[in-house]
Parts: structure tokens; C-alpha cells; sequence
């Protein structure tokens, strides 16, 4: 049950990190995750993260789920100021023209975000 899956995902995670960080650092990215997702409506699916520190205030992300719906996703994100950055998204995909939810986030057609950072 979900027990089971929530403990596979741990174990996984601990097998998948360290080989991702060896991979990225070969790859000269400055981002590789793998992860799962759960919809909204039930599907689950993998994701793969890759993203690139383009200068001081510029960064990439590229982002594919697979799954029971698959998106493909392009993120730019710019900080422009210690506490406040700008991120603006494009995706394509199934499902992303009704605005799907992944278990963490929402992912729309194209976005423009303002994004808060606090240290506590």
C-alpha cells in the first residue's frame, strides 16, 4: 500500500542521489534530479531535472515527467534581488492545457512568477 511506496521512494532516493550528483558533475549541470510525481487525478510518473547556472543572476531548468501524463517544461529564472526572483515557465504536454497539479506544484501552459526567499 502506500506505506510500501513511500518507503520505496525513500530507498530509492538514497540509491539515485549519489549516482545523479556524479552524473551531473560530469555533465558540467549544476542541477540533476530524479523524482517521482503523483497527479491529481491518481497517475503517477518519474521526473528529470536538469538545470544550468547561465551567469550570476540567470538560471535553466529543464524539466520532463513521464507518466500518465507526460510534460515537457522550460524554466528561466532571475534573481533580482538577494530575497526575490522572477521565474517565467512554458510547457507542453498532455494535460497541460487543463492546468495540471503535480503533487507539489501546478503546471500551466506558461507562467510568470514572483518567488519569495526567507531565512529562518
Amino acid at each position: 500500500g502506500a506505506i510500501a511506496d513511500v518507503a520505496g521512494s525513500a530507498v530509492g532516493g538514497l540509491i539515485v542521489s549519489p549516482l545523479t550528483d556524479t552524473i551531473g558533475r560530469a555533465l558540467n549541470l549544476d542541477v540533476l534530479e530524479v523524482g517521482t510525481t503523483t497527479t491529481d487525478t491518481g497517475g503517477t510518473g518519474g521526473t528529470v531535472t536538469v538545470g544550468k547556472q547561465v551567469d550570476d543572476n540567470l538560471f535553466f531548468r529543464y524539466r520532463q515527467q513521464f507518466g500518465s501524463q507526460e510534460v515537457s517544461e522550460f524554466i528561466l529564472e532571475y534573481q533580482l534581488a538577494r530575497f526575490l526572483r522572477i521565474q517565467a515557465a512554458v510547457a507542453e504536454g498532455e494535460g497541460v492545457g487543463r492546468a495540471q497539479r503535480s503533487l507539489t506544484r501546478r503546471i500551466e501552459r506558461a507562467g510568470l512568477d514572483l518567488l519569495f526567499y526567507f531565512s529562518y
